[in-house]
């Protein structure tokens, strides 16, 4: 037994199917006793979006954190990268490989011209103007954003890196 995962919720049954497809052996426990060379314990967390009205309304459906957990899921549709801090920069490279309709909003964070440069390169269109509110669509999804100047970008997912 290579690793042991102790707590069956998503987190735990997460790590055990990337952990076995790296040809881990691994067995997932609620209760009880194992022995093995690794354990990994998946207690979860929680997640706490930015305070950005209209945002927790959507969050797990129209508002996502992990493109390896969505990514299918949100292929192809316009996202926004609703910027959290320097984990950001890393979270719009992997959401460009999902979609071509892809915009950074920086939401008052640092973006270096280098940075900026990269995202020309990826066709990552960068918008430093602050984000005022999700907005939802007839349907419930998600609309697009509302800017602190009113512009609205139409986006139909935002993706939200842990700060």
């Amino acid at each position: 037994m290579d690793v042991v995962v102790i707590g069956g919720g998503a987190a735990g049954l997460n790590g055990a199917l990337i952990l076995a497809r790296s040809r881990r052996t691994v067995v997932v426990i609620d209760s009880g006793t194992v022995t093995a060379r690794r354990v990994l314990v998946a207690t979860g967390l929680r997640d706490v979006p930015p305070d950005v009205p209209g945002l927790a309304e959507h969050w797990g459906h129209g508002v996502v954190h992990c493109p390896y957990c969505h990514g299918w899921e949100v292929r192809d549709e316009p996202i926004g990268i609703l910027a959290t801090g320097p984990p950001s920069i890393h979270h719009a490279l992997l959401f460009r490989q999902l979609t071509d309709d892809l915009v950074y909003f920086t939401h008052g964070t640092d973006l270096d011209e280098n940075t900026r440069a990269r995202f020309a390169v990826g066709d990552i269109r960068v918008i430093d103007t602050p984000v005022r509110e999700v907005m939802t669509s007839e349907d419930g999804g998600i609309a697009g954003v509302r800017l602190t100047d009113g512009t609205v970008v139409a986006r139909r997912i935002l993706a939200v890196a842990p700060a």
